[in-house]
């Protein structure tokens, strides 16, 4: 067990700068920008242009792998990354941030979709779902630890551009110099959103709200903490928490779905993450502590839906299905992550922090809703046709996408 940890332990190293990195400049983003005198909705214009860039990854990221290779690729877009970060300081222009996220959002998936697919290819069959929780973990530490960090800086200064910065940078270290076989070269699929939405409708809405929620928080959060008024350290704290209500939740949660409906596991987590988004709304700066928790439960309960809800898709899929399956899902996210962004800020823009814990209270509530609905439609999947639950995050299996129905007779080319 300990060598199968070992092969893989310079991706897990790389992955783990890249999601501190991340989890330091998704906090710290919103609180530079309010502080240059931007705006609500231009500092939510960038956030959703980091997300676009982060949908734009899911379809030709993989253009480039094929090309030159896992290795090559990963440190072009590490690279890349890093520069974006530095060309961050120069000015606080709308127009200037809108582009370069936009560009950082695709080379930081870019990078998560090599590691993603190089992890799976890599690992025995008999370790991948303990690696892969592993891997899941840590980088949930690091993104969380990478928000922390703004407790730690001057951000008035150069420091969070450089360190950021610098942690992508370092990142491209432990890749460029692995004895670890890269995968193979990706093969083209295609995504197929009416063929999955039949497959499993409660799964792929599943991954769009997740999207729309969970990605959406980690993007807006620290939006939502500077209108508070809450001071750079205190949203560091703040958007860490969502992390730690990840690690705490989403386990117990896939555990339960292991052994009952999982639709009841997805009305209960959307149902809580619901009424969790009506109790903050009554919250304030001064309440901060339970703010925290509060941020940390729905954090927790918006990431297992995607977990659980890509179980769900997977208890109706035969093995032709796998890759269609989880591309479409990572779409679907990626929209949602998109559109979630751009909606949650306007109406945070109408009607002040307010606005955040309104719009994930209406979609958290309509997909419990749209769930309880599908129960009366359609049994669950025969008992020896589920999956064990594994904690996974959005990522696909390969990175070459077309939007192309599947033909009948196969899904790979």
């Amino acid at each position: 067990m300990l060598s199968a940890y070992r092969a893989v332990f310079t991706i897990v190293l790389s992955a783990a700068l890249v999601a501190c990195g991340n989890g330091m400049l998704g906090s710290f983003m919103p609180v530079h920008l309010s502080k240059a005198g931007l705006s609500t909705d231009q500092v939510g214009s960038v956030v959703t242009s980091y997300a676009v860039g982060m949908l734009l990854a899911c379809f030709f990221s993989g253009r480039l792998i094929r090309r030159v290779g896992h290795i090559r690729s990963y440190a072009a877009f590490g690279a890349l990354s890093g520069l974006m970060v530095l060309a961050l300081s120069w000015q606080a222009s709308l127009e200037w941030w809108l582009a370069l996220r936009l560009i950082h959002g695709f080379s930081s998936n870019s990078i998560f979709m090599v590691m993603q697919s190089w992890l799976n290819e890599r690992t025995e069959s008999r370790y991948r779902g303990q690696v892969m929780a592993f891997f899941y973990v840590l980088y949930t530490v690091f993104y969380g630890s990478g928000a922390l960090l703004l407790a730690k800086m001057d951000i008035e200064s150069l420091a969070p551009f450089m360190i950021g910065s610098g942690l992508f940078m370092l990142s491209i270290i432990p890749i460029s110099t692995t004895k670890i076989p890269g995968p193979p070269l990706p093969a083209k699929i295609k995504i197929d959103l009416k063929g999955v939405y039949r497959l499993s409708p409660v799964g792929l809405v599943g991954a769009f709200v997740s999207g729309a929620t969970g990605m959406t928080l980690q993007g807006v959060g620290a939006i939502y903490g500077t209108l508070l008024g809450l001071t750079p350290a205190a949203i560091g704290i703040l958007m860490a928490s969502t992390q730690a209500g990840n690690l705490v939740i989403q386990w117990p949660l896939g555990f339960l779905s292991d052994r009952i409906d999982r639709r009841l596991v997805l009305i209960a987590a959307a149902g809580g993450a619901a009424l969790v988004s009506l109790f903050i709304t009554s919250l304030t700066a001064e309440t901060f502590i339970i703010l925290i928790i509060a941020f940390g439960a729905f954090g927790g309960m918006a990431e297992a839906i995607y977990s659980i809800s890509t179980a769900h898709a997977n208890d109706w899929a035969e093995g032709d299905d796998y890759v269609t399956l989880s591309s479409t899902i990572l779409v679907v996210w990626a929209v949602g992550a998109t559109l979630g962004a751009l909606v949650a800020t306007q109406a945070m823009s109408f009607m002040g922090p307010e606005g955040l814990p309104i719009y994930t209270l209406i979609i958290m509530a309509g997909y419990g809703l749209f769930a309880v609905l599908r129960i009366f439609a359609r049994s669950e999947p025969p008992e020896e046709a589920q999956e064990t639950f594994e904690a996974v995050p959005p990522a696909p299996v390969s990175a070459d996408f077309s939007l192309q129905a599947p033909e009948d007779e196969e899904t790979t080319t």
